[in-house]
């Protein structure tokens, strides 16, 4: 993996920031930009907080019970380009582990996945929407070696590009196409989680430690990434 070396780099505002610094004797897990604090689907943050973290605290999540939910219809609708960082540190298991979902809780046929691999443990990314093609791409790095790793998902509404620490992975199509699929192309979402995947079930939890995750409504551009990785360090801005 690439070195880290510290430039100063302005980044975008995101617009969905979740430190997962929260350690208190309550469910709420706090949005620092705005308004979607998700809600702890199994006990206070006290239990899923943990300091080891890229900086401050992150949640440790138990891969069975441990996940991250709010309720909202179609989550960033208009959006039709955008980027997802997050830090996380884990190792493959027999499910595939996600980091990011928005689904349609009546039925299994639309939804926003961004996840890990069971099989090579690289980022992959799975959209459908209503019904249609299910489009799903994986990189090939492995991001699940129980390291600390950033990774990256952008869409420019053509190509999804996906990073690990900094450097552009190489894409395998595992069905349908790149389409570059983002919020607006997904409709009939009721939620977004963070640590498993809720649809008609409960699926994909998370077994590893997630640290600040971030949504943005701009591609971010390499110079932006390489900030990220070198500066961020999981560092709450």
């Amino acid at each position: 993996m690439r070195r880290q070396r510290r430039t100063l780099v302005t980044l975008p505002t995101p617009v969905s920031h979740w430190k997962l610094n929260d350690n208190l004797a309550t469910t709420v897990v706090l949005d620092a930009i705005g308004a979607n604090n998700l809600t702890s689907q199994h006990g206070n943050t006290s239990t899923l907080s943990t300091t080891t973290a890229r900086q401050g605290r992150a949640f440790s999540f138990d891969g069975a019970n441990d996940y991250l939910k709010k309720t909202i219809a179609n989550y960033r609708s208009g959006d039709q380009v955008g980027s997802i960082s997050f830090w996380v540190k884990t190792s493959i298991g027999a499910n595939h582990q996600s980091i990011f979902d928005s689904s349609d809780e009546a039925t299994a046929t639309s939804y926003f996945k961004l996840l890990l691999r069971s099989i090579g443990g690289g980022i992959r990314m799975n959209t459908r929407n209503a019904g249609g093609t299910s489009n799903n791409i994986v990189g090939t790095i492995n991001a699940s070696d129980n390291e600390w790793h950033n990774g990256i998902i952008t869409s420019d509404g053509s190509l999804w590009r996906i990073y690990v620490d900094s450097v552009l992975d190489e894409i395998t199509i595992l069905g349908g196409a790149n389409t570059g699929d983002w919020f607006a192309d997904i409709t009939l979402r009721d939620n977004i989680t963070i640590g498993a995947s809720e649809s008609t079930s409960v699926v994909t939890f998370q077994a590893g430690i997630v640290d600040d995750v971030r949504i943005y409504g701009v591609t971010l551009t390499q110079n932006e990434i390489d900030g990220l990785y070198n500066n961020g360090e999981g560092t709450e801005r």
